[in-house]
């Protein structure tokens, strides 16, 4: 279900905002895109209200000019050319088979801006996988700073010599410590208990911590806000982006045209509540720690 922020937002201009006008390129240069199966008639782009511009949404390369965009100031329909301003010209030729799209009615930045409000509105219980890898055992040290961004961990193993994660550590012998930024806390068998033969049990710490052996540590974070089209959400992106676009039509509402956004754009609040629980029906593994 994980999908990037740049195809969310084709996903919201596709479905419910009905206003995708994108292609793939036949070729181009720093001032224009070529697509000869775009229908539109000469001068149609830099006619609309606002005036079109053009994104780079994808290139075969991922390299420049992916992400840039510029104002359409002709189009030539009988060879699909698209003009850009001069004045914001591309920094590399769109080559054959890179993405684009049109954008007049809505902005990709305000689009953006509202998926990353949906996700700063989920309940705490909307998680997504999280694993890590970045912390490294020492020798005689008990407790680890835990990385950021979890909010359960279910599972922590250690690599072995091979660079495997086959064994994981019971979870009865750590703790997640209360403490900011929270810590991993590995149990020890008391030493001032080793002549009196006290009997304590069979503790990973004292037979299996290895130094410089790094540890995996799995459990669930909730989603992060994607900055970058490359961004990944692991959510369902139905409801992400029937919220968004119900975002989006609600900040348009005016007097002149209240009545038509307002109906939209509470069709869609609807549409997305129907993948609602969608999102907080993580099941949880036995043994899950949740972080405070």
């Amino acid at each position: 279900m994980a999908t990037n922020r740049a195809d969310l937002i084709e996903m919201m201009l596709r479905v419910p905002l009905k206003a995708w006008k994108g292609g793939v390129a036949d070729s181009g240069s720093t001032s224009t895109v070529v697509d000869d199966e775009r229908p539109e008639p000469d001068d149609y782009f830099q006619n609309t209200t606002p005036i079109s511009v053009v994104r780079i949404v994808s290139t075969t390369d991922g390299a420049a000019p992916k992400g840039e965009q510029s104002r359409i100031t002709d189009f030539v329909n009988s060879s699909g050319t698209m003009t850009v301003s001069t004045d914001k010209p591309f920094t590399v030729a769109p080559a054959a088979g890179d993405t684009y799209v049109v954008l007049s009615e809505y902005e990709w930045g305000e689009l953006a801006a509202a998926i990353n409000l949906v996700i700063d509105s989920l309940p705490k219980s909307a998680l997504v996988p999280k694993i890590d890898e970045t912390v490294t055992a020492q020798a005689d040290t008990q407790e680890y700073t835990l990385p950021d961004g979890f909010q359960v961990i279910y599972r922590i193993t250690q690599e072995n010599d091979s660079g495997d994660y086959i064994n994981p550590i019971p979870p009865d012998q750590y703790t997640i410590l209360d403490t900011n930024p929270p810590k991993l806390k590995f149990y020890q068998f008391p030493t001032e208990r080793d002549a009196e033969g006290f009997y304590y049990g069979s503790l990973w710490y004292n037979s299996s911590l290895s130094d410089d052996k790094h540890f995996r540590i799995e459990g669930f974070s909730r989603q992060e806000r994607l900055e970058t089209d490359d961004d990944i959400c692991y959510l369902n992106p139905l409801y992400i982006v029937f919220k968004a676009a119900a975002l989006v039509l609600a900040s348009r509402v005016t007097a002149a045209d209240y009545d038509s956004f307002k109906v939209r754009a509470a069709e869609l609040e609807r549409q997305a509540e129907t993948y609602y629980d969608t999102l907080i029906d993580t099941q949880l593994p036995p043994n899950s720690k949740w972080l405070k």
